[in-house]
């Protein structure tokens, strides 16, 4: 299966012994489109691109505790959105959407899992503007809205399309992403894009990525995107691209896809021993911006690793330890300054410290981990 870095504890904890191993070298042949995205600019991850992160471009590593009450539990972090001065952090696993403050103190929650007014039979994902905190309910394909400091509902929203992740506009409207999957089959082919730009009342305005009814995307995963500044980043499993768009119109601005010589096809992705035989390199998320760099997720066999792209240069680092201990681990969302993660269990936090050289917390925040206590990891850049 792909690599994914906060699926379970017990998969973190794998993913850390292998962590730093180098991925093999990268050498491009050519870029074939493996669907109807077709990126205008390409990277490619030759043995030059993949040199390691430079140990000063991370200023610092914070530790942020989430001050959680003793009768609202925190099962796994699954999303990270930073909104002004609060911190929005999405629960998947117990259906429930946490706020914060920036000292991590606590504001409230959202907890309507059921069928009554407004509550919601799952969260699909979940995206907030300057008044809103958005659920999209994939079951009840409707779209749930709660007041953002009240956390109270106001108002529910039908869907004519599916998807699997939004993001608000902030001009109004949000961006819709989508993947045909196996037994989810779109007939009309009005409907039958990855990506749709809506106005407030979901109305449709433009669409993006088209793909033909037999078409199938590999694998579902949860995130397709993120949102960081003026852009909202869109990752493409089906193409191994990001694609970035302006936060305030939803307009596309700018396609972009990596090349490996090694590259697995959209219909081999759909075959689980393909992906787990070791031979393909391939982007297994979406990627993360803040302000000019671009944190990316890529998976050789079952092997993962975080790649961070200057979009300035376009130039490749991998992953990699250093002397001081600064390298990217369980990154889950990101604002201008930071890159945000998330270890989940202080038994990560521990073997990283002690074995790998990461930087320690203070005192009275390690007292807080060594507790079980929930925290944020901020990768505050240079």
């Amino acid at each position: 299966m792909p690599y994914s870095w906060l699926i379970s504890s017990a998969m973190m904890k794998t993913a850390v012994k292998s962590l730093y191993t180098l991925l093999p070298l990268l050498i491009v042949s050519c870029c074939v489109p493996k669907s109807g995205i077709v990126p205008e600019t390409i990277i490619r991850c030759d043995e030059s691109s993949v040199s390691p992160i430079p140990g000063d471009v991370i200023k610092s590593i914070d530790y942020l505790i989430l001050k959680v009450p003793d009768d609202v539990n925190i099962a796994i972090i699954d999303k990270v959105l930073v909104s002004g001065e609060t911190l929005f952090v999405g629960d998947y696993q117990t259906e429930r959407i946490l706020s914060f403050d920036r000292q991590g103190n606590f504001r409230g929650v959202i907890d309507k899992k059921g069928r009554g007014p407004g509550e919601y039979l799952s969260v699909q994902s979940f995206t907030v503007d300057d008044d809103y905190v958005f659920i999209l309910d994939h079951f009840q394909k409707s779209i749930l809205a709660y007041k953002r400091e009240s956390l109270e509902f106001d108002h529910k929203l039908p869907m004519s399309f599916g998807a699997w992740d939004f993001a608000a506009l902030s001009g109004g409207g949000f961006i819709f992403a989508y993947a045909p999957m196996e037994g989810n089959s779109v007939t009309d082919p009005a409907l039958r894009y990855r990506i749709f730009v809506t106005d407030q009342e979901l109305n449709i305005r433009e669409k993006y990525f088209a793909y033909s009814e037999k078409e199938v995307d590999a694998m579902s995963i949860r995130h397709y995107l993120s949102t960081s500044g003026d852009r909202i980043v869109y990752g493409s499993y089906a193409d191994d691209g990001f694609y970035l768009f302006n936060r305030s119109s939803g307009e596309l601005i700018e396609k972009m896809g990596f090349a490996f010589s090694d590259g697995i096809s959209a219909q081999e992705k759909s075959q689980i021993t393909k992906l787990q035989d070791g031979h393909h390199t391939y982007l297994d998320r979406v990627p993360y911006l803040s302000g000019d760099r671009l944190l990316v997720s890529l998976t050789v066999g079952n092997t993962g690793n975080f790649f961070l792209l200057d979009t300035t240069t376009n130039e490749l680092r991998i992953n990699a330890p250093n002397p001081v201990g600064k390298f990217f681990v369980g990154v889950l969302g990101s604002d201008d300054t930071s890159f945000i993660g998330c270890f989940q269990d202080k038994t990560i936090y521990d073997h990283l410290v002690q074995n790998m050289g990461f930087q320690r917390a203070a005192p009275d925040d390690e007292a807080a981990i060594n507790s079980d206590d929930a925290f944020l990891v901020f990768y505050r850049m240079n």
